[in-house]
């Protein structure tokens, strides 16, 4: 058996994913170490559930299991009940979870409309401690975050502030969860700017360390250095060009709305707009409001019209309390 597995996602997209049974799950891979078995991303749904525990089955002869999940979002970690079943077919089972991820997924966990059956495992969750955090240097980059074993688990903020990078250095191998997902980030957690420095240090360290296998959250993984080496540089240059198309629609305004934004993106004739345009827009709320609202907010604008569509300025609307 490799040591590499994919249980790949189930892939129907939806705009009301989370309400719908087995929609846009993310990827789950399982990596084999010895005796030591690495779960990465528990996925959504019942049917992906089925498929992960049917796949985990195969792995006999492992004394210790963990649970990593590259982010806290429900579609990578909202199987996490299956810790329950880890538990009664292995010795050991350890459910690993960044510390910063907890603030987000409590009162998600409280709140959530999903009508699928969720649970993200907060209960059984090891919590990895921001000042437990140590250096890494690898192929001469430095990296930060915690090691379990045979994994680095890198710190590789942006898509959103927890988000991990798991990178085994016997087998060369990468899982990035949504890091290298374009128009990223696509929730208003994340940030732009620390998602392009991810992907650079990501990208590098596929140089540097020969890195074969790269295993994405919701596409296809890819095998080769030169491979992943050019998806990620597609990936650059297409989030450098849009938000290069917003900072030429803002540049001569001191006030937009969100509407405007999209409308003068769609004139554009750049295919990285287009591609951007064709993801899920014209949902709402699509990628791409979330995008620009992330964009604005890093820009220093502020929202001084809700009610208007999203209308933003540079300037602090007014503090209606003391007019």
């Amino acid at each position: 058996m490799p040591s590499i597995e994919l249980v790949e996602g189930t892939h129907i997209p939806n705009v009301r994913w989370w309400q719908t049974e087995n929609s846009w799950s993310s990827n789950s891979y399982l990596v084999r170490a010895g005796r030591t078995l690495y779960i990465i991303d528990s996925g959504l749904g019942s049917l992906h559930c089925s498929q992960l525990l049917a796949a985990i089955a195969k792995f006999s002869n492992v004394g210790k299991v963990y649970l990593l999940n590259t982010h806290w979002h429900l579609d990578h970690s909202g199987n996490s009940m299956i810790l329950e079943e880890l538990g009664r077919r292995f010795p050991e089972v350890h459910h690993l979870v960044p510390e910063i991820a907890r603030q987000d997924m409590q009162p998600f966990m409280e709140s959530t409309t999903a009508s699928v059956e969720v649970d993200m495992g907060v209960a059984k969750a090891e919590w990895l401690r921001e000042a437990d955090k140590q250096d890494f240097e690898l192929g001469g980059l430095l990296f930060h975050g915690w090691k379990v074993e045979d994994a680095y688990l890198l710190s590789t903020p942006g898509h959103s502030a927890d988000s991990l990078s798991i990178y085994f250095e016997g087998e060369k191998a990468i899982f990035t969860g949504d890091v290298l997902w374009y128009v990223n980030p696509n929730s208003l957690e994340g940030n732009i700017r620390e998602v392009l420095q991810s992907a650079a240090k990501v990208k590098n360290l596929v140089k540097e360390e020969g890195v074969d296998y790269l295993g994405a959250g919701h596409f296809n993984p890819i095998e080769g250095k030169q491979k992943i080496t050019a998806y990620i540089s597609d990936y650059e240059e297409k989030e450098r060009a849009l938000v290069s198309r917003l900072e030429e629609v803002v540049a001569a305004s001191d006030r937009v709305s969100l509407d405007h934004c999209l409308d003068r993106l769609r004139e554009s004739d750049h295919p990285a707009i287009k591609e951007a345009l064709s993801i899920n827009y014209p949902y709402f709320p699509s990628y791409l409001h979330r995008f620009i609202r992330v964009f604005l907010r890093e820009k220093g604008w502020h929202e001084v019209d809700k009610e208007a569509g999203g209308t933003w300025s540079p300037k602090q609307p007014p503090n209606r309390a003391s007019l």
